[in-house]
């Protein structure tokens, strides 16, 4: 028989089979139990160890899955998708700048490394990547922002100006883009 203390108060004893019996005291494991190994919970009413361990890996398993919302809703990768997007959508209109392809690269790959850690797939990401009605989406918004600048297919210029514009400020677009 093992015991593991888990207070600091002294443990009774009992004249039953298990010599430590106030589970307030000690956690006691009878190996003595026969096919398995069994823990009391409360005198004379014994589990058996595989049924506690599975109840409790089902629990620890289920809290992050049922956390986990879609990835086209998070924050962060909206917000780092649409970095990217609005300085692609700058780069393939302005002859003038071009990107900076293995500091988007890495970008992409830090978000890559988030989404991983954050408890996502790999198919949470591929899908994420498939998805054009959310890439369309995000695509109109970044037009539209754009637009709000005075970038627009009838002005191409404005498309240099706001890249310029980014690129001047250090934000993360502009991060990703240099003047030529």
């Amino acid at each position: 028989m093992v015991a593991w203390q888990i207070s600091a108060r002294p443990a009774q004893t009992c004249a039953s089979r298990l010599l430590l019996c106030r589970l307030q005291d000690y956690i006691v494991v009878d190996s003595r139990a026969g096919s398995g190994t069994r823990v009391v919970t409360d005198v004379g009413k014994p589990v058996r160890m595989w049924k506690f361990i599975v109840s409790l890996t089902f629990i620890a398993l289920a809290a992050p899955a049922a956390a986990l919302k879609p990835l086209h809703e998070d924050a962060r990768v909206l917000n780092s998708f649409y970095v990217v997007g609005f300085a692609d959508e700058i780069r393939k209109r302005c002859d003038s700048i071009e990107p900076r392809i293995i500091r988007a690269y890495m970008y992409l790959k830090s978000l890559e490394s988030y989404a991983r850690k954050a408890g996502y797939s790999s198919e949470d990401i591929k899908e994420l990547q498939d998805n054009k009605a959310e890439k369309e989406k995000l695509r109109a918004k970044i037009l539209a922002d754009l637009a709000k600048r005075g970038a627009t297919p009838e002005n191409p210029e404005g498309y240099c100006t706001v890249g310029r514009e980014e690129i001047a400020k250090g934000s993360a677009a502009g991060r990703l883009l240099r003047a030529k």
